[in-house]
């Protein structure tokens, strides 16, 4: 998570330890952010980073049938859509004999419904810059036209369906978050139920916006939801 501007790696590192020491391995992925590239370049380059992984699972010592994409807040929506989306505008032509498909996904409060996160309807004509600016990963968007295109490509509930089988999720979400609305992730788990698709969904009590969330119990959840699923 950033707010999809430039991400520093370092700061998840310790909490990632946990499930390093639960044996999994662990490959930090560094997208190109909204001030540099627009929507949808964060999903290609997460969606190509798992294409790495695969074509390079030897080296790594990974197993490329066996892989979880995980994010929080921007990352949440970033790993959401790296395994939900589906599509050329969300792909490269690197690694292009591998697939992207994750064995599960797990979202710590990122924005599922972005119609609801950013204002996007009703208005019409060029964005001023400086609304611009405040837009994050519809930076690019010139005019409330595009960003609403852009805004409804960028919907993870859009890829959720009865018909195609989707994978298996975890959600996480603080119920004092005073960034993406709690809604958000209640949202996602209703369409995944709607749809008959696998979802677990934990209300973290008086967690904030990353405050409060990353604790042992927390890390346990998320092994539980590894072992299953990989």
């Amino acid at each position: 998570g950033s707010g999809w501007h430039k991400q520093n790696l370092k700061q998840y590192i310790a909490k990632l330890m946990p499930y390093a020491r639960a044996g999994y391995v662990i490959a930090s992925v560094e997208y190109r952010y909204s001030e540099e590239a627009g929507f949808p370049a964060q999903i290609q380059d997460a969606r190509t980073a798992i294409r790495y992984v695969k074509a390079h699972a030897d080296e790594l010592g990974v197993d490329p049938d066996r892989i979880a994409v995980m994010g929080d807040s921007s990352g949440g929506h970033t790993a959401l859509m790296a395994g939900l989306a589906y599509g050329e505008a969300f792909d490269t032509p690197e690694y292009g004999e591998y697939t992207a498909d994750v064995r599960c996904i797990i979202d710590f409060y990122g924005p599922t419904d972005m119609s609801q996160m950013f204002e996007v309807t009703g208005k019409t004509g060029v964005i001023p810059q400086d609304v611009r600016r405040e837009l994050l990963l519809f930076e690019k968007a010139e005019t409330y036209e595009e960003l609403r295109e852009q805004a409804s490509l960028a919907n993870p509930l859009a890829y959720i369906t009865r018909e195609r089988a989707v994978p298996p999720m975890l959600i996480l979400h603080g119920d004092e978050d005073p960034v993406v609305p709690f809604h958000q992730s209640v949202l996602l788990y209703q369409k995944m139920q709607a749809c008959g698709q696998k979802a677990e969904f934990y209300k973290i009590l008086g967690a904030g916006h990353a405050v409060g969330i990353w604790i042992p119990d927390i890390d346990e959840v998320v092994l539980r939801f590894l072992r299953a699923h990989l």
